[in-house]
C-alpha cells in the first residue's frame, strides 16, 4: 500500500514506472503539507512513507526518480536507508531534508548516495527547485524563496529551541563556538533570559 498525494493506492507485483515518482520518507509529513502541494503542481508524483519499513515496501514496487529523506526516523536510520536506496535504485536522486544533521552526518549521507543535504528550514519551493536542478532565477522571484541569511537564522533558532534554550548544547549540535552562538542569539533577540542567567552563573 502506498500513499499518493494523500490517496491510498494498492501496488501489487506490477512495478510502477511513472515518470517523476518522488519518495518522501519523513514521519512529520502529511497530505496537507506544502511540499506535497508543490511537488504535485510541478507535475511530480509524491509517495509518503513515515518509516523505514514502509519505505522499503515502496521501493520494492516503485521506481523512484527522486527521494527526500529525513534522517531521524521512528524505526531505523535514514543514513542506512540512503545507502540501501542508492544500491537498489542507483538512478534515484536522493536529497536529505533534516534538522538532525551535523557536518559528520552530512558527509556520511553524501558518501552513501545523497546528492545534497539541506536543513528543513529551507523553503519547500527552493528544496524542489534544487532537487530538479533548476536555475536559481527560476524559483527565487516568488514567495517560496528565502535568503541564505534567513535559512541560517531559522536553522539556528530551531536548534536552540530543540536544545531547550541551552546555549552549550545547541552550539555542539550546530558545531559552532559557544561564544559566537551566544553573541548571535543576543544580537537577534533570541537569547532566553534564563539561558543568559545560566551562562553568567557558569562563567
Amino acid at each position: 500500500m502506498v500513499v499518493f498525494a494523500g490517496i491510498i493506492t494498492e501496488v501489487g507485483s506490477t512495478k510502477y514506472e511513472g515518470s517523476g515518482a518522488v519518495l518522501i520518507l519523513d514521519p512529520d509529513t502529511d497530505e496537507n503539507c506544502p511540499l506535497i502541494g508543490i511537488l504535485t503542481k510541478t507535475g511530480l508524483t509524491p509517495f509518503r512513507a513515515r518509516g523505514v519499513e514502509e519505505a522499503l515496501g515502496m521501493i520494492s514496487s516503485i521506481q523512484f526518480e527522486y527521494a527526500i529523506i529525513e534522517l531521524r526516523l521512528p524505526d531505523g536510520s535514514g543514513l542506512d536507508f540512503i545507502g540501501h536506496l542508492a544500491l537498489c535504485q542507483p538512478c534515484c536522486k536522493i536529497l536529505v531534508s533534516s534538522d538532525y544533521c551535523d557536518v559528520r552526518r552530512a558527509v556520511i549521507a553524501v558518501k552513501r548516495g545523497a546528492f545534497d543535504v539541506l536543513p528543513k528550514s529551507v523553503s519547500k519551493g527552493m528544496l524542489v527547485g534544487l532537487m530538479l536542478g533548476l536555475p536559481v532565477q527560476q524559483f527565487t522571484d516568488n514567495d517560496w524563496f528565502q535568503t541564505p541569511k534567513a535559512v541560517k537564522g531559522e536553522h539556528i533558532a530551531k536548534a536552540y529551541r530543540a536544545a531547550n534554550h541551552h546555549v552549550g548544547r545547541a552550539a555542539r549540535w550546530l558545531q559552532m563556538d559557544r561564544g559566537s552562538l551566544q553573541r548571535y542569539l543576543k544580537q537577534n533577540g533570541l537569547l532566553n533570559r534564563s539561558a543568559l542567567t545560566r551562562v553568567t552563573e557558569t562563567a
